[in-house]
């Protein structure tokens, strides 16, 4: 029995979660993963399994599939035949897709059948033989017509079926000219009928094997534990082979096989066959020699060498498997992490070395410290930490936050670290009270960070105001130019942002003032950025502690090396790898500075004495008591010697005198050496490194431990990786000015246009002039129209005006076809002519594009929806088909930055999808570009606060992971990740009781449809407008239902819909008058997204809309997506309150006029919608 499908149908297969069963019998699905598997005529249901199976790497035998009945969200129906899985597929044969649900077969071992008695065997003695034969050797061995199907038990030969083609042995696209040189040794794997193999896994590895090196595609017909049939997966084509046991025996052995192929198996890409784990054991040795080789080499290589095609995910989860298999599992280490911790202290008595997990007991963070390091700080290093972060790119991601010292000689002396699942206020107040302990008594500390993710509140009320922040000096500029960008030039924001940094640097009042009000002169705006930014916290002029003339955090940066060198190790290899870099590090530095024979260390003496040359040029003159008047050139300082102070603020920010200062000491008889800071003399810098630390022995070995009963048994962190995640660029320690981050753009002298680099003008410059020479020749060649002008110059298109386009244009669509027609023989120019006619609109649309010459300095043309430098924040995004997507898309192009809320459950199947491409073909923005979404929060709008959120639904495993998703929480995270936003979107609906009359609903269902669809919206304005730009705007999506009848939309969801309509009435003068947002909703047509088919009838009303508006055309989602942009723009800035109809018109409706009523009226009908 075969699969009669009408159209493409995909299985979404779950695996990896578990069910959950509500008390009224209905059963909901959570965690795991999903993966789409198409369904294929004459597919059964081996063929189906093994599908899945090479997909989610699992074993045939071990597998269930079960699925719901549709309507029935209660049974589940376990797939055990191929009777069953027909039967399943036409349940939803009207449909698109099903889903089924991929568990372990985990049943009882079963009793042993007695088996039939058997004819002996003709000759027993050489059955008895074949048991215990080794592998067998490649080649055949019996002269058998090679298009021969023997049948091995009986030894009769079957007549073969007479071939229609002529025989092939291998498909036809093997004789292509590619060479899989590797795979060649594969090709006689599989020999023919009576070739022997010890087991049925060892048959199917040879098969795949055979496939690949002769360039085919195969499916199994059968897939048992005692037999295998399997047959080519090109239609038509007559390949199959069948091996079974031989009785008595393990051995496995190749009853009949047909080997001539007719297909072109080459052009069917075998990835398929690859699975994680075969590509990962094939590639093993090559990662273990090349650590750091990419997966898109990994790629070509298999390419070249077997001919199997990889994806870069593909490519990158094998390279996470043979690695796994080289370094151990990345699972497994999490499992290691309570007697590592242990054997950390053990080795290195009086470090720290402490781990946390979550409720479920997934890894929540890890601190360590080790004594060498917090002893040296103590001892002698200067009390200045630098905090930053770096990310991880291990399988479960993760960020290393790090606390760096500097030594004597300037150098970074590491001395605290964590491993945390993400970078929060709250893991960055737990790694500071942990430092906090280890440090207790050392006296104020200095620290340089940055001042977001709470360490501007975590740093005093930790340590009780014993303590300086100063902020990142790159943090703040980075900022500063973020803000910037869009607004000004980049000349005028490189001189703003070299303006703040030398701001920073002045050591004086007159200094900062100076230079500020340069910035002021270029921009007010700006100008009271810098002022609101706090200066006491970063400028010399103003800061209270000692940062040593250290402007930025990221001082460490080796040891970010070292983190890129080792984070793709499992957690407690990575750890022990850094460990051993510190040992490494500790014992080189103590070695070298037990040669120096300065007092000093070595940067600081150059320094020390670059300043003696300087102090023979100055005059000094005593003022009174220990104070001195110096003058050096120009400028005249005041220097207190008893204070070890002078008005330059060099001795106070360095640690060594000044020239100003060594004049006075000269003259009064006193070395210099004695007035400089302990810290950067030698004995102190031994002193730091003084200790060792030791290394951790069998590390190896530690799973082998015998874990307490008590033991914690720590599972991996759900991974967490964001999509699009923007990173602060770094600035490199001793850089001081902008240029680290502030990339130079180049202008062209002719158009004025702004580029990156000279290899984007170059590209911009060879589009244009295709598009040019593409347009010249379609006006010659279709409408005989000459364009008088030369080839436009390098980077000037201006020569191709609007007008010679509307003129291609016209004649196109005139009479130039029916003379085209008439002299050729052309049945139909209906096809060309709209080909052509939307060629000249597309290159119309260039040319405009090309001309406008839009940069950062330039305003665009007309009246754009220009969205650049806004933030906007879509809630109810889940997947790429629906209003939620479109929107983001719409703004993404018009330049806003985009972050989502996802509900939680379908968290991680969207940033899975993200992360694995499959959304790439519907990121496409207009400009070819793909739209980036800069963070993905989890988001339930149904609860405002962690408080309302009931136990059940806490302790519920598809939340589990997950944090901080109440309304408040996750408008708190936005403030803290981005200080503000310009736009919100409310694109949530959801009522339980839907599809019922509003006279059968429930006081639950309309409640929780009020909840989920209107409430939602007010609860998302009173958290998030006290965080919104004033200007900004906010949009909702209601429906026509509120204020028409629509069958079949119960639930209350149309109470709901007017609810919402209503709101926006009320929430456009109280947010207009207390915040200065506009609020507006737009009612938007039916649209076929996967959230609209839970109704059942959407495809009626979308029918119905075609039929019935003044627009007869299906409306798409990037129709509203506009229209929101539009909304969301300064070009709306007068409209709020509103509900804007993107229906087709529909809504302005009184009847239908596909009714039978209006047959005799003659309304005008499009048929071709």
């Amino acid at each position: 029995m075969a699969i009669l499908l009408s159209k493409k149908m995909i299985a979404i297969c779950h695996y990896g979660g578990e069910f959950e069963t509500y008390e009224d019998g209905l059963m909901v699905y959570g965690g795991g993963e999903a993966y789409a598997v198409d369904l294929e005529v004459n597919m059964q249901l081996s063929g189906f399994k093994q599908e899945i199976a090479e997909t989610i790497d699992s074993n045939v035998d071990e597998m269930l599939v079960k699925y719901f009945l549709p309507g029935n969200k209660k049974n589940l129906i376990t797939v055990s035949k191929d009777k069953d899985f027909h039967r399943m597929v036409n349940y939803y044969k009207d449909s698109d897709q099903l889903e089924v649900f991929v568990m372990k077969d985990s049943l009882p071992a079963k009793t042993p059948k007695k088996k039939p008695v058997r004819r002996p065997q003709k000759k027993p003695a050489e059955t008895q033989v074949a048991a215990i034969l080794p592998p067998a050797i490649p080649g055949p061995p019996n002269p058998i017509p090679l298009n021969a199907v023997i049948d091995i038990e009986s030894g009769n030969e079957i007549t073969p079926i007479p071939d229609l083609v002529p025989i092939n042995p291998f498909p036809v696209a093997i004789t292509n000219n590619e060479q899989h040189t590797a795979a060649k040794q594969w090709e006689n794997l599989i020999t023919g009928v009576g070739q022997r193999f010890h087991s049925l896994a060892e048959f199917r590895e040879a098969l795949r094997k055979y496939s690949i090196a002769h360039g085919f595609n195969y499916m199994y017909k059968k897939n048992e534990n005692q037999r295998v049939t399997v047959k080519c997966k090109s239609e038509n084509c007559p390949w199959r082979i069948h091996a079974s046991r031989l009785s008595t025996t393990q051995l496995v052995c190749i009853k009949t096989m047909r080997p001539t192929h007719t297909c072109q198996g080459g052009s069917i890409k075998p990835a398929f066959r690859a699975t994680r784990s075969w590509v990962g054991n094939l590639i093993k040795e090559k990662v273990k020699d090349s650590p750091k080789i990419k997966p898109k080499d990994i790629a070509n290589d298999l390419k070249r060498d077997y001919g199997i095609e990889l994806n870069y995910s593909q490519a990158r989860r094998a390279k996470e498997y043979a690695r796994e298999q080289l370094l151990g599992s990345y699972k497994d280490a999490y499992s290691e992490l309570p007697v590592f911790c242990e054997k950390i202290m053990e080795t290195n008595p009086g470090s720290l070395a402490k781990f946390c997990t979550n409720k479920d007991l997934s890894f929540h963070r890890l601190f360590v410290c080790f004594h060498a390091s917090i002893s040296g700080f103590i001892q002698g290093c200067r009390p200045l930490i630098f905090l930053d972060s770096t990310p991880l790119n291990s399988r479960y991601q993760g960020m290393l936050l790090t606390a760096t010292s500097a030594d004597g000689d300037d150098g970074a002396f590491p001395v605290a670290f964590a491993v945390v699942d993400e970078e929060t206020s709250d893991n960055w107040h737990w790694f500071l009270s942990e430092f906090k302990n280890l440090v207790l008594g050392h006296g104020p500390i200095t620290f340089v960070a940055d001042f977001q993710k709470g360490l501007r509140e975590s740093l005093p009320e930790i340590f009780d105001g014993e303590c300086y922040h100063a902020y990142c000096l790159g943090y703040l500029a980075e900022k500063l130019n973020k803000d910037l960008t869009g607004h000004f030039s980049h000349d005028a924001r490189r001189l703003m942002v070299e303006d703040l940094y030398a701001a920073a640097h002045a050591p004086k009042l007159e200094g900062f003032e100076k230079y500020t009000e340069d910035i002021k002169a270029i921009s007010p705006e700006a100008y009271n950025w810098v002022i609101r930014s706090e200066p006491d916290h970063w400028a010399n002029a103003f800061f209270g502690g000692l940062r040593y003339n250290h402007m930025t955090s990221n001082f460490g940066n080796f040891f970010y090396s070292w983190v890129s060198e080792a984070n793709e190790l499992p957690i407690t290899q990575m750890i022990d790898e850094l460990r051993g870099k510190l040992m490494q590090l500790m014992y080189t530095r103590r070695v070298e500075s037990s040669q120096w024979l300065t007092r000093l260390t070595p940067s600081m003496e150059e320094k020390l004495k670059t300043e003696i040359l300087k102090a023979h040029s100055v005059q000094v003159l005593r003022s009174h008591g220990s104070k001195f008047e110096v003058r050096f050139g120009e400028s005249i300082d005041i220097v207190d010697i008893e204070n070890w102070d002078c008005s330059c603020k060099v001795w106070l920010l360095t640690g060594l005198p000044c020239c100003h200062a060594i004049g006075v000491l000269e003259n009064y008889g006193r070395g210099p050496y004695d007035h400089c800071s302990r810290f950067v003399h030698v004995e102190m810098y031994q002193l730091a490194y003084a200790e060792s630390i030791n290394p951790i022995p069998n590390l190896e070995r530690l799973m082998d431990i015998e874990l307490d009963d008590g033991t914690i048994l720590v599972t991996p962190p759900p991974t967490t990786r964001t999509p699009g995640r923007l990173k602060i660029r770094k600035v490199l320690p001793g850089r001081v000015g902008p240029a680290d981050f502030l990339k130079r753009q180049l202008q062209c002298g002719k158009c004025k246009e702004w580029f990156k680099n000279y290899m984007q003008q170059i590209f911009e410059a060879d589009k244009r002039d295709k598009v040019y020479d593409q347009i010249v020749e379609m006006a010659t060649n279709i409408t005989n129209m000459h364009i008088a002008t030369a080839r436009p110059s390098t980077f000037s298109f201006h020569e191709v005006s609007k007008s010679s386009i509307a003129a291609l244009s016209a004649n196109i669509k005139g009479s130039s076809f029916a003379k085209l027609k008439s002299s050729c023989h052309i049945t139909s120019t209906q096809l060309l002519s709209q080909n052509v006619e939307s060629s000249a609109l597309r290159f119309e649309k260039m040319i405009t594009k090309a001309m406008s010459g839009s940069s950062d300095a330039k305003p665009l043309p007309g009246l754009p929806i220009d969205l650049r430098g806004k933030k906007a924040f879509i809630a109810g995004v889940a997947d790429d088909n629906g209003y939620g997507w479109a929107i983001a898309k719409s703004l993404a192009a018009a330049g806003a930055e985009i972050l989502v809320g996802t509900w939680v459950p379908a968290l991680n199947i969207f940033e899975t999808s993200l992360r694995r491409g499959k959304f790439d073909e519907s990121r496409v923005l207009p400009d070819g570009s793909l739209m980036e979404i800069t963070k993905v929060y989890p988001l339930d709008a149904v609860y405002d606060t962690p408080e309302d959120v009931p136990e059940d639904v806490k302790t519920n495993k598809r939340y589990a992971g997950s944090s901080k998703w109440t309304v408040k929480e996750v408008a708190e995270s936005v403030k803290e990740d981005f200080g503000s936003i310009d736009i919100l979107v409310h694109s949530l609906a959801n009522g339980p009781e839907v599809s019922k009359p509003l006279l059968e609903t429930s006081r639950y269902g309309y409640l929780a449809a009020i909840s989920a669809s209107s409430y939602s919206y007010v609860s998302l304005l009173q958290h998030f407008a006290p965080i919104m730009n004033p200007g900004g705007a906010t949009i909702s999506l209601t429906y026509i239902a509120s204020e028409r009848i629509i069958p079949g939309y119960g639930g209350g969801m149309s109470s709901a819909k007017a609810a919402l309509e209503s709101d926006t009435q009320v929430l456009a003068f109280e947010a207009g008058r207390k915040h200065g947002i506009r609020v507006n909703t737009i009612s938007a047509g039916p649209l076929r997204s996967r959230a609209a088919k839970a109704i059942g009838f959407i495809d009626m009303m979308i029918d119905y809309s075609s039929e019935n508006a003044p627009l007869q055309k299906e409306l798409s989602a990037e129709e509203v997506g506009n229209a929101a942009a539009f909304l969301a723009s300064p070009l709306a800035s007068a409209i709020t309150g509103t509900v804007l109809y993107v229906d087709n018109g529909l809504n302005a409706m009184g009847v239908g006029v596909d009714s039978p009523v209006f047959k005799d009226l003659d309304i005008p009908r499009n048929n071709k919608h």
